[in-house]
C-alpha cells in the first residue's frame, strides 16, 4: 500500500509530538519518584501552595481546571427586573413592560403587584371627605347606636326617636 507524500509528514510529525509527550512523562515521573524517594522535588513541578497539605503535582501537558465557583445564588434570572421596574416606576403599563422585556403579561403583573411600588390609580389622588355625621341633625338631638324605639317600633339612631319623637330610655339604646 502506498502512503501519499503528505499523509506520511503528518504522520512523522505526530510520531514526534509523542515522543516529545514521553521525554515530558519520563521527566515528569523521575521527579514523582524523586519526591518519593527524598521527600523534596527535584523542580518546580509541583503545583499548589506552600502550605502544609498534600501536595499535587501536576504532568506536563495536562492543564488543571480551575475550581468551579460555589454558592452562585440559583439561576440567572431570565428576564431584566431592574429594567422592568424602572418602567413601572416611569408609568409604563404592563403590556408594555412585557413588550419591552419579552415575557408573558401575567408575569409582569405578578413581579409589578408582590415586588414593586404600588401606583396610585390615576384621576383620583385623595378620597371625598365623610359628611359630618352632626350636619342637618336638629340640635336637641343626639346620636345613639342603633336601637328600636319601643314606643313605635321604629329603628332609630338619634334621641329622641326619628319617627314618634318619644325619648328613649335607656335600656333600649343599642338593642335592636
Amino acid at each position: 500500500m502506498i502512503i501519499s507524500d503528505v499523509l506520511q509528514k503528518i504522520l512523522r510529525e505526530e510520531v514526534a509530538d509523542l515522543w516529545a509527550q514521553r521525554t515530558e512523562i519520563d521527566e515528569a515521573i523521575a521527579q514523582i519518584e524523586e519526591l518519593l524517594k527524598n521527600g523534596t522535588p527535584a523542580k518546580a513541578m509541583v503545583s499548589g501552595s506552600t502550605a502544609p497539605g498534600p501536595l499535587k503535582v501536576q504532568l506536563p501537558g495536562k492543564v488543571e481546571k480551575p475550581a468551579k465557583p460555589r454558592g452562585t445564588g440559583g439561576p440567572t434570572p431570565q428576564f431584566d427586573w431592574d429594567r422592568g421596574e424602572q418602567l413601572w416606576n416611569d408609568g409604563a403599563t404592563v403590556k408594555a413592560i412585557a413588550v419591552a422585556l419579552g415575557c408573558s403579561v401575567s408575569a409582569v403583573k405578578n413581579k409589578a403587584y408582590s415586588k414593586w411600588k404600588r401606583r396610585s390609580k390615576s384621576g383620583t389622588t385623595t378620597r371625598k371627605p365623610r359628611p359630618d355625621p352632626g350636619l342637618g341633625m336638629l340640635p336637641n338631638r343626639t346620636r345613639i347606636a342603633l336601637s328600636k324605639c319601643p314606643a313605635c317600633k321604629a329603628m332609630t339612631t338619634v334621641q329622641p326617636c326619628e319617627m314618634c319623637h318619644k325619648k328613649l330610655p335607656a335600656s333600649a339604646i343599642g338593642k335592636t
